[in-house]
């Protein structure tokens, strides 16, 4: 199943409603335009996408540590976050390794930051699994903070106001073909994007 949009083409289209709107340009916006600008975000950003979903992460430590940082915040409140903690060859990750969520350690949900309490993790390859679920969206557009909602409608407007810079044609037997150029993204758009950038401190 494909990540969720940050915006659809209605919103575009309240934007630029006093232009003409996007009548007849739906499928190019929601099935060319949005997703590209998607990929760079989630690229831009550190991230696989930001669909609100159950994930599980392995960390390897190599530096001592307390605090594992997760890939997709924010972390829901529920389920509850699980985690555990192994060293054994090979790693199991089973019920004598899990440690106890609010008393071993304890969540950042906003930060998407896990920390160990009293202690670092163990050091060692793989030693740590985590399954959450983080993320935003719920739905095409649903979810979505305000900010990165209000870059997503910069980028993706901006593209389609200059679709004709951006986008190669071709024939070809199956029909017509169209493709995006690489997506440079404009400081306006970086700065509402930086508060949503992920770094990893232990994977």
């Amino acid at each position: 199943m494909p990540p969720f949009k940050l915006i659809t083409a209605g919103d575009i289209g309240q934007i630029t409603k006093a232009q003409g709107g996007v009548a007849g340009h739906e499928v190019l916006i929601d099935d060319l335009i949005i997703p590209a600008v998607e990929q760079a975000f989630a690229k831009y950003c550190n991230r696989d996408d930001f669909d609100q979903k159950s994930r599980t992460e392995i960390f390897s430590i190599q530096q001592p540590t307390a605090i594992l940082q997760v890939s997709s915040p924010p972390i829901a409140a529920a389920p509850a976050v699980q985690l555990w903690q192994d060293t054994a060859t090979p790693r199991a990750y089973g019920s004598t390794t899990e440690l106890v969520n609010g008393t071993d350690f304890f969540v950042l949900e906003s930060v998407g930051q896990i920390v160990k309490e009293g202690s670092c993790f163990a050091s060692g390859l793989k030693t740590v699994k985590v399954t959450y679920t983080g993320g935003w969206l719920t739905g095409d557009g649903a979810g979505v903070p305000a900010s990165l909602k209000l870059a997503a409608m910069i980028q993706a407007l901006g593209l389609f106001e200059r679709r004709g810079e951006y986008f190669l044609t071709s024939r070809s037997q199956e029909g017509s073909i169209s493709m995006l150029t690489p997506l440079m993204l404009p400081k306006n758009v970086t700065i509402l994007l930086d508060e949503f950038r992920v770094f990893r401190s232990a994977a």
